[in-house]
């Protein structure tokens, strides 16, 4: 679902999504504005599941041999190739091209099309005006606010014993050296007690990073690009968390540069020391 953002209402850079496991909807800016000289979307496009294209193919007969003309030349027939478009990046059974404009060059403004193909949590990377790179993606705050746990008693002030997150493991591969490993993730987490919005009354907690790997990495000859074993597909972890206060909400976080799969969470609260 597109929704369009009230600054300029003809760009359409905001979708809603739907997650299947947290049953809630995350709002996914895809850019910024004018003003920051970053591509908005103009419009979109459904992308077809497949195409169709003619190719000539030369006629033989039931033998095998090529059927030629009486000129000599090789008999052909035109026939319609159907190519099934695959989409792989975000596993997404509907892809759309997004027109997006507002690249600059030279003092020219272009537009173009563009799909979700970048693996490396980086948005509007590889855009090019003809033959002339413009720039090699941007970085953008990616996070999630939770609603507000009050465990069923607002009277009483509460305290998160443990949390546990988990994220969906996204190494597999080595890099440069047996601790690198190819697209990292992490996931930046803090609390928020009372209906807090401001960190300067001490009811925010620390931020951590809560996606860890808790096992023993295999040993072995390691190199780039090689799998590692390690097993766990997802990533489980089990956190203090800090702070007291009659309700929680639960900041998460990604780090620029690493992705973040947050399959779900769950908080172990105690009121007056009662679970």
């Amino acid at each position: 679902m597109i929704v369009n953002e009230q600054h300029y209402p003809s760009f359409k850079n905001h979708e809603l999504i739907l997650d299947l496991n947290l049953q809630a909807f995350s709002i996914y800016d895809i850019s910024g504005t004018r003003d920051d000289q970053t591509p908005g979307l103009v419009d979109y496009i459904i992308y077809p599941e497949y195409s169709r294209t003619e190719v000539e193919e030369p006629v033989t007969d039931n033998t095998g041999v090529l059927v030629l003309d009486a000129n000599g030349m090789v008999v052909t027939v035109t026939r319609d190739q159907i190519v099934i478009n695959e989409f792989e990046p975000r596993e997404e059974i509907v892809t759309f091209l997004y027109l997006y404009e507002n690249v600059t060059l030279y003092g020219y403004t272009f537009w173009g099309f563009s799909r979700y193909l970048n693996t490396f949590s980086r948005d509007w990377d590889n855009l090019k005006a003809g033959s002339n790179q413009l720039t090699y993606g941007y970085q953008y705050p990616a996070y999630m606010i939770t609603g507000y746990n009050l465990t069923g008693d607002m009277a009483r002030q509460g305290q998160s014993i443990y949390l546990q997150t988990f994220c969906k493991r996204t190494e597999y591969f080595y890099t440069y050296s047996e601790t690198e490993y190819d697209r990292p993730s992490a996931c930046w987490v803090s609390g928020r007690w009372e209906w807090n919005d401001s960190n300067f009354q001490g009811k925010w907690s620390d931020s951590f990073n809560s996606y860890r790997f808790t096992k023993p990495m295999p040993s072995g000859v390691w190199w780039f690009g090689v799998s590692f074993d390690y097993g766990d597909t997802v990533i489980t972890t089990k956190n203090k968390l800090r702070g007291r206060g009659h309700a929680l909400s639960i900041l998460f976080e990604a780090e620029p540069g690493k992705d973040l799969r947050l399959l779900g969470w769950n908080a172990l609260m105690t009121k007056n020391g009662e679970p």
